[in-house]
């Protein structure tokens, strides 16, 4: 691969999802969430609520990957030392937000959670990593599904502003860079792994609902972090193909994908986009006001969530092109090497990628992880390791 020249600022990261890699059972008084539910990630469309309500009493955590996950829980201390020996300098962790409210809907946070947190924010710190924090990965308190039709129902957007209020009083000190979803179009794909929709999963203007929502829980987010800690960032999730194939069918897939961004990243609730939503039936509750908050909301950054293999030169040029903002890449794919050459042909033509972020557990990821949950560094590790400290000049 050719020496790829990377500005100063660049950031060499890693990603860990509390949502698959934290584990911890129902330790620490932690409540179930909405993954920890799913015995089979490909078979989650058809999950109903007879299977779900089943699961809440079964007690057998291997039924359940997400229940034991990687054992972040059980092994932050050596896990951030083995991310500080690649020579990365910072590192993406997502909340549970079932951790620090159980259920979601408590009016304080779980004490134990609040100490979980606390003690890996300050680990992190102390091994000379930056956090940046995720508050909503996907996951949320299972209560709010059962209950409420997770984000289909207003109400979830004032329980996720409690949320995100704890963890700013509370870590705001310790975390500087922050991001409400790590894809606020995921819910249009996957209803209920991206927003706890449980029932009606295949009604597309429900689906909607639960995106609006999660847009004016976004914005209402920014409002309170940058009044109360100004020189904070917040950045927005999303994932995000250009189609370049061409012809009209590609054309229209990324005709709507870009209404679709533009909504979440300029707040720009279009004419053409309400004729798209019209031409499928979908009449959205959304008034006013809420059009006016989304409008008003800043956006620091944005956190691209990659999941392909091709393309990402391109989706980068399209994404600072339209919208003048840094980008990180949080790599959930498993080519690791291909993908940083293709940000390094952004950044030749003046893109402006902030950070790299490949995700930690896996077996083609940065560290393998067997049943016992005992790590072994992997040849991807290896090579990030030689690529950050050797084969990539940062000037």
């Amino acid at each position: 691969m050719a020496v790829i020249r990377f500005p100063h600022a660049f950031n060499f990261g890693a990603s860990i999802l509390a949502k698959v890699d934290e584990g911890g059972g129902f330790q620490g008084n932690k409540g179930l969430s909405t993954y920890d539910v799913v015995k089979e990630f490909d078979q989650v469309d058809q999950l109903n609520l007879k299977q779900v309500l089943a699961a809440v009493d079964d007690v057998n955590l291997a039924a359940y990957p997400t229940r034991t996950g990687a054992d972040f829980y059980h092994q932050l201390a050596p896990d951030l030392q083995a991310l500080a020996k690649l020579g990365v300098n910072q590192v993406l962790v997502s909340l549970s937000w079932a951790r620090l409210f159980p259920k979601g809907e408590e009016l304080s946070p779980n004490e134990a959670g609040l100490k979980f947190y606390q003690i890996l924010l300050e680990k992190i710190n102390a091994v000379g990593l930056e956090p940046i924090v995720v508050l909503g990965d996907g996951a949320l308190p299972l209560n709010l599904s059962i209950k409420y039709n997770g984000w289909a129902t207003r109400r979830v957007v004032a329980d996720f502003n409690r949320y995100a209020n704890a963890c700013f009083d509370n870590f705001g000190h310790l975390v500087k860079y922050w991001v409400t979803f790590s894809d606020v179009s995921s819910v249009l794909t996957s209803p209920y792994l991206g927003g706890g929709v449980l029932l009606n999963q295949t009604d597309m203007e429900l689906k909607y609902q639960a995106f609006v929502h999660q847009l004016l829980a976004s914005a209402l987010v920014s409002k309170n972090l940058h009044e109360q800690y100004p020189d904070s960032k917040l950045g927005y999730g999303l994932s995000y193909q250009v189609d370049l194939s061409g012809g009209t069918r590609a054309y229209e897939q990324n005709f709507h994908q870009r209404l679709l961004a533009d909504f979440i990243l300029k707040g720009k609730y279009s004419p053409l986009l309400v004729a798209s939503l019209d031409k499928e039936e979908i009449e959205l509750d959304l008034d006013e006001m809420d059009v006016e908050t989304i409008a008003d909301s800043q956006v620091d950054f944005i956190q691209l969530d990659w999941q392909a293999t091709e393309n990402l030169t391109a989706v980068l040029l399209e994404l600072a092109e339209r919208y003048q903002l840094p980008i990180i890449v949080c790599d959930c794919s498993v080519d690791l090497q291909a993908n940083l050459g293709q940000i390094g042909q952004a950044l030749a033509r003046k893109v402006e990628v902030a950070g790299y972020f490949p995700a930690v557990f896996g077996k083609d990821r940065l560290l393998a992880v067997d049943a016992e949950f005992l790590r072994k560094p992997t040849d991807t590790y290896s090579t990030y390791q030689e690529l950050v400290f050797e084969r990539f000049l940062k000037l």
